[in-house]
């Protein structure tokens, strides 16, 4: 077996070749380009289903994002990352005792700020991270429902990630904020019976690769 001493000076050796491959695509660079995907679970706050007053059952189903994700180095420990993600929102509603699957598809971009500490081999980092989307797709809602739905949607996620060479994975629960329904534009007694409130909710999780 080589001595503690030889192994020690092996490591010490090797410490600038981890550090050379985080300057190339790594965390440590100052900018990088990179794709990413992973899985929504999403839940709903203040659904109703039926009359707007009698808040229903919600389950929680399991969509999925993927998209492109751009990465800047700003100072010590804090980096700024927009993306431009695909993301599939959905719930399982429980109305009368049936449970029913509602599914809304968004142009996402959210902007994560992020702060970590600059390890040698990785960086864990916590993260805000406000965005803005457009509604493209929809499914489970009828078409009465789809002439009051707001398409634009925006909230904020808190979460957190780690960074090792090439990869990061985040993990983040977010908020959409206001309403899907644009109660406003909806007159009383006008559709109440299929019309919904509320907004989602939940924890997405995902894998970024950096080139």
């Amino acid at each position: 077996m080589m001595p503690k001493r030889l192994h020690l000076i092996l490591l010490i050796a090797m410490l600038p070749l981890f550090a050379s491959a985080a300057d190339k695509g790594g965390y440590g660079s100052i900018w990088r380009v990179g794709i990413k995907g992973g899985i929504e679970l999403t839940s709903m706050a203040g659904f109703n289903y039926g009359k707007i007053d009698k808040p229903e059952d919600v389950n929680t189903a399991t969509g999925f994002n993927a998209g492109v994700a751009f990465s800047v180095h700003l100072a010590k420990g804090l980096t700024l990352q927009p993306e431009l993600m695909y993301i599939r929102k959905s719930v399982r509603p429980v109305y009368n005792g049936k449970s029913s699957f509602i599914s809304f598809d968004y142009m996402e971009l959210p902007v994560n700020l992020q702060w970590g500490l600059d390890l040698i081999l990785i960086r864990p980092f916590i993260m805000v991270s406000p965005y803005i989307g457009y509604a493209v797709r929809t499914e489970g809602v009828n078409e009465l429902t789809k002439r009051f739905l707001r398409s634009f949607e925006w909230g904020i996620g808190v979460g957190g990630g780690v960074d090792l060479w090439r990869f990061q994975l985040q993990a983040r629960y977010c908020w959409n904020l206001g309403s899907i329904i644009d109660t406003e534009q909806v007159s009383e007694g006008v559709g109440y019976d299929r019309l919904f409130t509320g907004n989602f909710r939940g924890v997405e999780v995902s894998i970024c690769f950096f080139f």
